[in-house]
């Protein structure tokens, strides 16, 4: 192969063995990155071309910087959710999308292919809009609990869109379902700012939380949250956890652990609570 002309390399592109397929595609990329160029896109422009093929020149224009943005739209509309998939992962690649590449891949997200909605979620986590929030968390609730590839895909893909101040300025604005504040909340202790841990607040107060959840979320609220929120939680927590002494413990020492790392001082509420600790001999010391 690495004595054939350039011709003939483009034509077995189609051939079935995909280590064959790949080595060739380097070939063409590595040897002629010029010459290749025009001739791999009349290769996917046109209609007999087969499916192998196409993915693998979208993959050598993409990597010679000469893939234009109608073969990305014509790769996202095949009906092949194989050829499909490989175009949202180019997507993913791109430093900017255009106003139509977001929209392909946002009506992706509906698409009855699993793996295709999986990709189309991933690429959109690389582009965060406000816009796109709604449709990745339609999906999520929509998603059945043993489909755990694409629930985590869309929970990565709504966690870095929260990543975004401004976007997650909106969301601490907005009144939303019980499913959609639900699935929020599950990926807030990932977002460091004050507006996720009023969020995550809030929910606190009107859920009932248990064991790992409920401590790891005190503890980040104590971190990212204002003062007069980890007092109300102290309060909220001893009267939850009542004669649970080994409970208590556990959370008091969340809420330590929190406002340690904000490196804040310790408010006169959560002194109280610290004596009450050193009373009933639950410290690490004792």
């Amino acid at each position: 192969w690495s004595k054939s002309p350039l011709e003939e390399l483009i034509n077995a592109l189609n051939t079935p063995q995909l280590n064959t397929r790949m080595m060739i595609s380097n070939l063409i990329s590595d040897i002629y990155p010029k010459q290749a160029i025009e001739p791999v896109k009349q290769l996917m422009q046109s209609a007999t071309t087969g499916n192998n093929s196409f993915v693998q020149g979208l993959w050598i224009l993409y990597r010679l910087n000469a893939l234009p943005e109608d073969m990305i739209a014509k790769a996202l509309n095949h009906p092949d959710p194989i050829v499909q998939v490989h175009g949202l992962r180019v997507v993913a690649e791109l430093k900017t999308l255009s106003a139509a590449q977001k929209l392909l891949t946002l009506n992706l997200l509906n698409n009855k292919d699993a793996q295709v909605k999986r990709f189309a979620a991933e690429a959109l986590g690389h582009f965060p809009e406000y816009a796109q929030l709604q449709p990745l968390l339609d999906l999520y609730n929509a998603t059945e609990a043993r489909d755990t590839h694409l629930r985590y895909t869309l929970m990565v893909s709504i966690r870095n869109h929260l990543k975004q101040a401004f976007i997650m300025q909106q969301v601490a604005a907005k009144k939303w379902s019980e499913e959609d504040r639900s699935a929020l909340f599950f990926v807030m202790t990932e977002i460091p700012t004050k507006e996720a841990a009023a969020f995550s607040f809030n929910y606190l107060k009107s859920h009932e939380l248990q064991g790992r959840q409920l401590e790891n979320n005190l503890k980040y609220i104590s971190r990212y949250g204002t003062p007069a929120q980890a007092d109300e939680l102290i309060s909220l927590t001893q009267k939850r956890v009542g004669a649970d002494t080994a409970t208590e413990y556990k959370l008091f020492k969340s809420v330590n652990e929190g406002i340690a790392e904000r490196g804040g001082s310790q408010s006169a509420r959560f002194k109280l609570w610290d004596a009450r600790m050193d009373k009933l001999g639950l410290k690490p010391s004792q």
